[in-house]
């Protein structure tokens, strides 16, 4: 995430995303991108495992499966703002 960030905010007028609005979904898109699968190699997947005592086969079943759909929920309304408002 900060990555690609680093990497378009030069770019983002030269793109055409001008307004506020505009860089704001920007930011929620790459924010979507950084949320897509929590996995062994993120911390954010052994501190839900860890303290809500699941184990890690059923952490991988089903935290790994929801931040995916939530990543993929997130761009798609962030899609559905930038057709309705831009």
């Amino acid at each position: 995430m900060v990555l690609t960030t680093s990497i378009l905010a030069p770019l983002l007028t030269s793109l055409g995303f001008i307004t506020p609005f505009q860089v704001t979904l920007v930011v929620m898109a790459v924010g979507s991108g950084a949320m897509v699968v929590s996995h062994t190699n993120d911390a954010w997947f052994w501190v839900v495992s860890q303290f809500t005592g699941i184990t890690a086969k059923d952490t991988y079943r089903t935290h790994t499966i929801l931040t995916g759909l939530q990543g993929v929920a997130s761009f798609i309304t962030t899609l559905i703002i930038y057709w309705l408002f831009v």
